[in-house]
């Protein structure tokens, strides 16, 4: 077997070994499709898809019938777990509470307010104040849970009715009462 030194020689003798001259200059196999699709992305780049905002009656009525039943049933279940704090098992009640119907309550808050209340292509009062009030829910509902892995009644009580207060203002401002009285 050959050994090649540092200079490149064989210092060992004959060997089998072959060197192959390697071109330092890289392969260029890009196709005239491949120049073009790339020249397409510089000059016309495309942004992400927007979901509809225009306010159609067709995705106010999607919003009415998918949305507002999830977040009746929240509400009411919020509302139900007042007298859950007078039971042994209040912490149990408010942790299955919050892992299942708040969470698919907050989904559906987000998804009523920003398609319901559209105002085209920009966020109109309304959908701002609903927003607000969500991410507040959101929050309190997460003091609540900690609240309750902690075995704290007392501060469990307090974000509860944070928590109530802030179900009360988006119901108010949202007009969903009067929506889900016209709800087929």
């Amino acid at each position: 077997m050959a050994f090649i030194g540092l200079c490149g020689v064989n210092v060992c003798g004959p060997s089998r070994i072959t060197m192959r001259s390697v071109s330092t200059q890289p392969t260029l196999s890009t196709s005239r499709r491949k120049v073009l699709q790339g020249l397409a992305w510089v000059l016309f780049p495309v942004g992400p898809a927007l979901a509809d905002r225009t306010g159609k009656y067709s995705t106010k009525l999607t919003a009415k019938r998918r949305y507002v039943p999830r977040i009746a049933r929240g509400a009411e279940a919020l509302a139900n777990l007042e007298k859950e704090f007078d039971s042994e098992e209040w912490q149990a009640k408010v942790l299955a509470y919050i892992g299942r119907d708040a969470s698919n309550m907050e989904s559906a808050m987000a998804l009523f307010g920003s398609s319901y209340f559209a105002e085209g292509n920009r966020i109109g009062q309304t959908e701002r104040q609903l927003e607000e009030i969500e991410e507040n829910l959101v929050k309190s509902l997460a003091l609540l849970k900690s609240d309750a892995e902690a075995n704290d009644k007392a501060r469990a009580k307090i974000h509860y009715a944070d928590s109530i207060k802030l179900m009360e203002s988006y119901l108010n401002v949202s007009k969903l009462r009067e929506i889900l009285s016209t709800l087929d």
